[in-house]
């Protein structure tokens, strides 16, 4: 049991049917912190507009991830993230977005 719990990312239920959760400040808690952010665009949460991160939708080949950098710093400071991107050989219009996350 976690003496300071925080929901686990992805939110859901372990085989004893609790809720699973992280300790704060642990490598898994910061990482669940961080998937939410990579996962939020801005203005998505309307109690808090500003954060999340400008999403690349219909964008100019190659992305400009310096957004999502600085919203991984900004709303996560306990990390470190640098962001890369690779086209799929097999479905050209496909980016995908990969982020290295440090503690």
């Amino acid at each position: 049991m976690a003496d300071l719990p925080h929901f686990a990312f992805p939110f859901q239920r372990g085989r004893n049917g609790k809720v699973n959760v992280v300790e704060q400040d642990t490598e898994q808690h910061v990482m669940s912190c961080e998937a939410l952010i990579v996962r939020y665009p801005r203005g998505f949460r309307v109690s808090r507009p500003e954060f999340g991160w400008n999403w690349p939708l219909f964008k100019t080949l190659p992305l400009d991830l310096s957004g999502l950098e600085e919203a991984l710093a900004t709303f996560e400071p306990r990390g470190r993230a640098d962001a890369s991107q690779w086209a799929d050989a097999a479905e050209k219009a496909a980016q995908h977005i990969s982020v290295e996350v440090g503690i």
